[in-house]
């Protein structure tokens, strides 16, 4: 019998792990709330159970990080390399308490439903502190200092977790099903909000893909021109609304013109040594950093410059935006080489397969396996980002990793006790 999870019935250890989730949404940057709640949920973990379970992801994260302090030794600029110090130990640390929180696929519902939670209460914290005023005018969150890419993000990927919900809700109450629709119409509102292209390519390729893959027979078929139409009138709106338009049509627009050509509306990116080019600034930008990593790549293609060592090249040619590459592969490449890029895309692409596998067993199945369905298209989405974010000092992102993972564990115990047949019980 599954487990009817709502805010009344979380024990204590949940609403930690629901006050963490929250903290790593929008407050993060604010160590007086993150802090707290990281320690706290942490402390929970080791007074329940002060065995620390050897999970692969675990393993996986200790082998990825210890390499990565490992280039200190031949990184140009030590300080740079430790500034993921942080970022390390809150990773690290969720792959210890995470898994005692699960021990079934009833577990891993519930913190599906705490992860919803906490995106639903970051979506009413920053509505309440958004001024109307600015709706249209500036991308949302900005004004509260967040990063309005991560922001928009956490959004759309709010609302994937909630279609996933209302497809998998065994709820009779309509009340419940009425909030969960709303929010959904949130996170999405939100996400577009943001001006995040990113966000808005997980709401559209995300939840069509949960749609399609969802759905059997010849279903499938008329929810795939469903999908084309509603995704058609999704664009009309976007360009054709005054406040959308202003915050991420008009982004898709010169993304679209600079890509075409258009060099119209120019921003001149400068570093010392004279102009690096005009046009849309976040595309000529982005490319440029992609460059710039490859360059550094081919310096040092085995071990790379060190980590976290594009910013230090980046402040050695006088560049006057700082920043990581925007792109999680060449970042590994040119700050971990070959060897750091191949153990860290390692557990992804086999969790990838773990997936896949899973999903062409149930492909012919009446009841499909939603999580497998929903896990597997967040880790595509995953991996498509990459492309267009550095990725691996992000909390969530190594939150979910090590949520599927432990998916994948039952899943994989589940078919080893059938194989061997001994009933779980007796065992």
């Amino acid at each position: 019998m599954k487990k009817n999870v709502n805010i009344k019935s979380l024990s204590l250890g949940d609403l930690l792990l629901l006050i963490f989730l929250i903290s790593i949404s929008a407050f993060r940057l604010n160590i007086y709330i993150a802090l707290p709640a990281y320690l706290l949920v942490l402390l929970f973990s080791i007074l329940k159970n002060k065995k620390i379970k050897i999970t692969s992801t675990l393993k996986w994260g200790i082998l990825f990080w210890g390499y990565y302090f490992l280039s200190i030794l031949w990184s140009p600029n030590n300080s740079d390399t430790l500034r993921y110090l942080s970022a390390f130990v809150y990773i690290i640390g969720i792959f210890c308490f995470l898994p005692k929180f699960i021990s079934d696929k009833d577990d891993i519902d519930k913190v599906i439903r705490i992860i919803f939670y906490s995106i639903a209460f970051t979506s009413i914290y920053i509505l309440i502190l958004t001024p109307i005023s600015q709706l249209g005018i500036s991308r949302m969150g900005s004004v509260l200092g967040l990063n309005e890419n991560t922001f928009g993000m956490r959004m759309a990927i709010g609302s994937l977790l909630t279609f996933y919900l209302i497809k998998n809700n065994n709820s009779n109450k309509p009340i419940i099903k009425i909030l969960v629709y709303l929010f959904l119409l949130v996170f999405i509102a939100m996400a577009l909000l943001s001006g995040s292209r990113k966000a808005l390519l997980i709401v559209i390729i995300g939840i069509s893909l949960l749609e399609l893959l969802m759905t059997n027979g010849i279903k499938k078929i008329m929810k795939i021109g469903l999908i084309g139409v509603v995704s058609i009138g999704f664009v009309y709106l976007i360009f054709n609304n005054t406040i959308l338009y202003s915050t991420i049509g008009y982004r898709v627009d010169r993304l679209l013109l600079t890509l075409g050509g258009d060099n119209s509306l120019t921003t001149t990116l400068k570093i010392k040594s004279g102009e690096v080019g005009s046009t849309d600034k976040s595309l000529v930008e982005r490319t440029f950093y992609i460059k710039q990593a490859m360059n550094m790549f081919k310096e040092h293609p085995i071990i790379g410059s060190g980590g976290n060592s594009f910013i230090t090249r980046m402040r050695l040619i006088g560049y006057t935006h700082i920043a990581y590459s925007h792109n999680n592969y060449t970042e590994m490449l040119c700050t971990l080489g070959i060897i750091g890029f191949i153990i860290y895309y390692s557990k992804w692409l086999l969790t990838l397969f773990k997936l896949l596998k899973i999903n062409k067993k149930n492909k012919n199945n009446k009841i499909k396996d939603k999580k497998a369905i929903l896990f597997l298209v967040i880790i595509v989405l995953f991996l498509i980002l990459d492309y267009g974010s550095v990725s691996y000092v992000l909390e969530f992102n190594m939150f979910m990793l090590c949520l599927i993972d432990m998916y994948l564990s039952i899943e994989e115990e589940k078919n080893l006790i059938e194989y061997s047949g001994v009933d779980k019980n007796e065992k």
